[in-house]
């Protein structure tokens, strides 16, 4: 009698990535206040730095300070390298520590070009990249420009201040070609610069780790609606670029410009979830810096600024230049144009100056997935889809309130080895009087991952179908 043997193939899923656990999302709740120090107020350099008038972006620089770490600090017209004295609770200011000064300089672009830039933006110290030492990168903006100019942003110098050798400005990604709506217009970039994780660089952005934008008020002539961030790695394009060139880009989160979208309801298309007072974009936002924060099984992208939470509510008939505009569903933002708290009524502006108020304004850190910047870098996800997932007001855990009420965070940097997240607060103390300069604060939170369960899934990748 015959054997017969029967063999049945059945298909068997195999994995090329193993299923696993990826990193959970940070919430505010994995940030500890461990309380603030002063700026050396007692240094001209500060006032060179700009903070006058609210600047201050923050970078860490991890050998700082001979390796216990230290501070860069910048504005419109210098920079200033601090230490990082032990923060404090106190609600005497004068008890507080005070940082001191390591170097200075007023001129970070010295031989180098800003081109058509008035403003420097920011500085942020990165490490060796490739065949590149380390150097201070540099951002420049236009101020006003409500021509919609497109301009060159980035540029970079030596860590030794009094030695900058600067080379730049570079251009991000190709010209926008008068598209105001195009992710490469330069009043969408000259503002903050982020340096993140290179692991994750290297998996979604061809290595390219550092995250720049800017939020020009209101979105307009060629701003965004909301934050920017484009992934660049000038150090893949040369050693240097060549001044005036072109950066390979990646967008992975922008809007469109208000000045091309007047018609439409596009400006509400980014959200801060969760937030207690406004949870669409304003133009009377300042986004002005942020961090990549990682812990343990978490990360976030946070950015750091300042939020209208002028909600449309109560508004007033349009009056030429002046008068308030908009609402929740209507094609206009939110929004009063004028002679701050004189023209514009219900309190929504707190200043005097003309512009778009959206005021009160109230300080917040945004949330930002990176898994969701991933999925952009992919082609899965549109650039206009991202959203703050979640919203915090840090007011609450600090003592002194700014000199003008406008809660203005205008610099973050995060110590990855202790997990410390540096903001500055602006404009908190005016030691000659009204008339003098106003210096920030910088305040300090310890990030932990020890509420944190065990991340969620990360779905299988490379699947495919094989017979055995």
């Amino acid at each position: 009698m015959k054997m017969i043997l029967l063999v049945i193939f059945v298909p068997i899923l195999v994995f090329m990535l193993p299923f696993g656990v990826e990193a959970a999302r940070l919430t505010s709740s994995d940030f500890t206040y461990l309380g603030a120090f002063r700026t050396p107020i007692s240094s001209g350099t500060m006032e060179s730095v700009g903070t006058t008038e609210g600047y201050g972006s923050l970078s860490f620089r991890p050998d700082g300070n001979g390796g216990a770490g230290s501070l860069i600090i910048a504005g419109r017209n210098g920079v200033t390298e601090i230490t990082i004295p032990t923060p404090g609770t106190s609600s005497n200011l004068n008890s507080l520590s005070v940082a001191t000064v390591i170097q200075s300089t007023t001129d970070i672009a010295t031989g180098g070009s800003l081109g058509s830039c008035d403003r420097l933006g920011s500085v942020a110290y990165v490490g060796q990249k490739g065949s590149v030492s380390p150097k201070l990168y540099w951002s420049c903006y236009i101020y006003y420009n409500v021509a919609g100019d497109d301009y060159s942003s980035l540029g970079w110098s030596e860590v030794t201040m009094s030695s900058p050798k600067a080379k730049g400005a570079w251009h991000i990604g190709p010209s926008s070609g008068g598209n105001w709506d195009s992710p490469y217009h330069g009043n969408k970039y000259g503002s903050y610069i982020i340096p993140i994780d290179q692991a994750w660089a290297d998996q979604y952005t061809g290595g390219k780790s550092l995250l720049v934008g800017r939020y020009k008020e209101a979105g307009s002539a060629g701003g965004s609606m909301g934050p920017v961030l484009t992934a660049v790695g000038p150090w893949l394009d040369g050693n240097p670029p060549a001044n005036g060139s072109n950066l390979s880009a990646t967008p992975l989160m922008y809007f469109n410009s208000v000045s091309v979208h007047t018609g439409d309801t596009t400006w509400m298309e980014f959200r801060l979830t969760g937030d207690p007072n406004y949870t669409y974009y304003s133009a009377g936002d300042h986004w002005n810096g942020g961090a990549w924060v990682t812990v343990g099984t978490k990360k976030a992208l946070v950015l750091v600024g300042r939020h209208g939470t002028y909600d449309g509510s109560n508004p007033c008939p349009w009056n030429g230049a002046n008068g308030c505009n908009g609402a929740v569903g209507t094609n206009t933002p939110p929004y009063c144009y004028g002679e701050g708290g004189k023209d514009c009524p219900y309190g929504i502006a707190v200043t005097n100056y003309k512009g778009y108020h959206n005021g009160p304004y109230r300080g917040r850190f945004l949330f930002i997935d990176p898994d969701d910047l991933a999925l952009v870098a992919q082609g899965q996800k549109d650039a206009h889809s991202v959203d703050a997932y979640a919203v915090y007001a840090p007011q609450a855990d600090w003592q002194f309130d700014s000199t003008e009420g406008l809660n203005q965070i205008v610099g973050a940097a995060y110590d990855s080895t202790n997990h410390r997240f540096y903001v500055v607060q602006a404009m908190v103390e005016q030691p000659g009087g009204q008339n003098a300069p106003a210096w920030p604060l910088i305040h300090v939170y310890q990030v932990s991952d020890s509420g944190s369960g065990p991340g969620k899934p990360r779905p299988p990748q490379n699947l495919r179908l094989v017979n055995p």
